[in-house]
């Protein structure tokens, strides 16, 4: 009977020590659980904070690497000021060193300024036609970083006026600036070594240089780009160009001389004077303008270049003096008013086809020959004077030839084309 107990005590402490076994090894599976799990949280967390890589830090991966040294935008942390005009478009130069200007972009300044810096880089260069054919821009002032201005980077800009290029330019380009013809006034920076051929071809309003490099730039000359082919005089100091209500005086050795017209008006009166003095209108002052409508031009002006108006095709009315009558494009004239002087030069108005009246005033004593030959619109000519001084007006031959059937109404009368 002991011998039975003994045995079934020994059972029951066997069955103890494995149930106490198996609770043990329960409770390591847990913890080990537990403990892979936290270390897959960890690192998650480190992929996901992970540094990122730095523009052309080397990862042994050829792609990544290539991929870096072309990033236009590297990572250069905060935008440093900028100085320049905004919105501009950049591309990034092959060494990765500093920034060209590519064009306009979403930029809307008429007054362009290039600056020195672009997300901390030196802009170095425009580019090739980077502003061609852009009609908006009234001025432009180049940074002293840019060291190039690239070909035909500002062709046929046409209502450029003012330009002044930085000190760290050596290189225009050829055509950089061809057919601006609206600038006036170029500055030269110190560091231009050349200008290329043509660059400043058909501006043919520049009449002023501001040299400030060792370039020997000489007025009238074809050389260095023929920026100073038209100009009056070359020189180092400060611009000599007065804005006037929008028109554009220089004075060169004591005559005035207006050079252009920088406003929006379509219909001008132009100045009595300037300085109280009379002046001259100068090579192509409107050239091109075509929203000019209406022209008045006073008799205090003492001469009108031939170029003045060309490609001013809308001119609908005009009042100038006789002299001045020649000048004015005759495609949609429809009104001129004649005032002072005493005699209409030959040929004045002759095929202008849209013409249909005219105001003479009493001072002409003379109409020349073929004044208004071939107006065949014309319908009224008004004369401020009476019947008999319209007839003794010496009148050259065939002056209203091929024109409409119009008539003189005069001060006290009117008189059929038949009765002239």
């Amino acid at each position: 009977m002991k011998k039975l107990l003994a045995i079934l005590l020994v059972i029951c402490m066997l069955a103890a020590i494995l149930a106490a076994c198996a609770d043990n090894g329960n409770g390591d599976m847990y913890s080990k659980d537990s403990n892979s799990v936290g270390n897959s949280n960890e690192t998650e967390s480190e992929t996901d904070h992970e540094p990122t890589q730095n523009p052309g830090e080397t990862t042994g991966d050829n792609s990544n690497e290539t991929e870096s040294k072309t990033e236009p935008e590297p990572d250069l942390g905060e935008d440093l000021p900028n100085n320049g005009s905004e919105g501009l478009e950049y591309v990034l130069n092959s060494d990765g060193t500093g920034y060209n200007v590519a064009g306009v972009g979403t930029c809307n300044d008429t007054v362009l300024v290039i600056p020195d810096t672009h997300k901390g880089l030196p802009v170095t260069g425009i580019s090739r036609v980077a502003f061609r054919y852009d009609s908006s821009i009234t001025s432009v002032t180049i940074g002293n970083n840019v060291t190039s201005i690239g070909r035909e980077a500002f062709y046929g800009c046409s209502r450029l006026t003012i330009l002044t290029i930085g000190d760290g330019v050596t290189t225009i380009s050829t055509s950089a600036f061809l057919g601006c013809g609206g600038l006036t006034s170029v500055t030269v920076g110190s560091s231009v070594e050349s200008i290329n051929s043509g660059a400043f071809e058909n501006c043919d309003k520049l009449v002023e240089v501001i040299n400030r490099s060792s370039l020997d730039i000489t007025a009238g000359s074809k050389d260095n780009g023929r920026i100073a082919y038209c100009a009056k005089e070359v020189h180092s100091g400060e611009s000599k160009l007065v804005n006037q209500n929008d028109y554009i005086f220089y004075t060169y050795d004591g005559v005035d001389y207006m050079i252009g017209y920088v406003g929006s008006e379509k219909e001008l009166i132009l100045p009595e004077s300037y300085n109280g003095q009379n002046y001259k209108i100068h090579d192509c002052a409107f050239y091109g303008y075509i929203g000019l409508k209406g022209i008045t031009i006073p008799e205090s002006v003492t001469e009108i270049s031939q170029k003045a108006f060309l490609g001013c095709s809308n001119i609908e009315t005009a009042t100038v003096h006789p002299t001045a009558a020649f000048y004015i494009p005759k495609d949609s004239l429809k009104t001129v008013i004649i005032i002072g002087g005493s005699r209409i030069d030959d040929f004045a108005f002759y095929d202008s086809l849209t013409l249909e009246n005219v105001t003479i005033d009493n001072s002409i004593t003379s109409i020349g020959e073929w004044v208004f030959k071939g107006c065949g619109k014309l319908k009224n000519i008004t004369y401020n004077g009476s019947v008999e001084q319209w007839k003794a007006i010496d009148k050259g031959y065939g002056w209203n030839s091929e024109t409409d059937a119009y008539t003189v109404t005069c001060a006290d009368g009117v008189l059929t084309k038949a009765e002239n």
